[in-house]
């Protein structure tokens, strides 16, 4: 049985989801939080460690997480930053 795969929200590729980072809205932050073991409730979007599509997604991540206006982009950016590329 293979894998399911998911789409990266920096570079739009599909590869199987265990190559990709997972990323969920936290609404009691108002912004998002890494979810490392893919088991958080809510809506969740994926994206590869790598800086470029790190970059990419912060600037993307309002629709699929559905955020809308409360959250503070700066701060996504931030988040992402963070994360340790591939």
């Amino acid at each position: 049985m293979s894998e399911p795969s998911r789409t990266c929200l920096g570079c739009k590729k599909s590869v199987p989801k265990s190559k990709l980072l997972r990323i969920v809205a936290d609404a009691e932050k108002s912004g998002i939080v890494i979810d490392e073991d893919g088991v958080l409730p809510g809506r969740g979007a994926y994206v590869h460690r790598g800086s470029k599509c790190l970059s990419i997604a912060s600037r993307r991540v309002r629709a699929p997480l559905r955020l809308g206006d409360r959250v503070d982009l700066d701060a996504v950016g931030q988040v992402l930053a963070a994360i340790p590329s591939e």
